[in-house]
């Protein structure tokens, strides 16, 4: 479970160094640069959508 979450963290590190560019973009608004910012995120999708689905993380309460 440690390293599943580990490589979690790492992909979501990736994702938003990968959107941080685009960040001013989620703030101002606009029909244009939501859309800028929709195509990024589609293609990280594409890039690591694979590496994301590989992962199945369960959370579950264990009490003793």
């Amino acid at each position: 479970m440690v390293s599943t979450l580990s490589a979690q963290t790492a992909l979501m590190q990736i994702i938003a160094r990968a959107i941080y560019p685009y960040s001013e973009f989620l703030t101002k608004g606009g029909t244009k640069k939501r859309d800028v910012v929709n195509k990024r995120l589609g293609k990280l999708d594409k890039q690591y959508g694979a590496i994301r689905l590989s992962y199945n993380v369960t959370l579950g309460n264990r009490s003793t």
